[in-house]
């Protein structure tokens, strides 16, 4: 597996979890809808995914990358992710399925905790490439 390959894995991971951790640790953000709650958090994945794949505010490498770069890149992902959920929430109040957020706090601290959650998962090691790095 090559190194884009693993940050696309990584990357899909990290907000499978963010959204799924926002929605479980935040009280104003809640899924919406009759059905089980798994579905509506997969559905935002999915728009989260698109939209951060349109718009990358990803570094290539999170440990390699100097802080004040991984700092606006951090700020700029935050206010990307936060627009997304409001976004979502505004598609979940006209169809009636996705996700609910109760205030303009939650969605903030949503972005947050999905930029977060996602910037930790790119900073895991990949296992290939620590044998690689030693053999050299």
């Amino acid at each position: 597996m090559d190194k884009s390959e693993a940050n696309k894995n990584r990357t899909l991971l990290g907000t499978c979890a963010g959204v799924s951790s926002a929605v479980m640790l935040l009280p104003g953000v809640s899924t919406v809808g009759e059905t089980a709650a798994v579905w509506p958090v997969l559905a935002s994945v999915v728009l989260f995914v698109v939209v951060n794949q349109l718009v990358v505010t990803l570094p290539a490498d999170v440990r390699r990358t100097p802080p004040p770069r991984l700092l606006a890149l951090g700020a700029a992902g935050v206010v990307q992710d936060a627009l997304i959920l409001w976004g979502i929430h505004w598609i979940a109040g006209q169809v009636g399925y996705g996700l609910e957020a109760a205030s303009l706090a939650s969605v903030l601290l949503g972005g947050l905790i999905v930029r977060v959650v996602t910037l930790g998962f790119l900073a895991l090691p990949v296992p290939g490439r620590v044998a690689d790095a030693r053999t050299r």
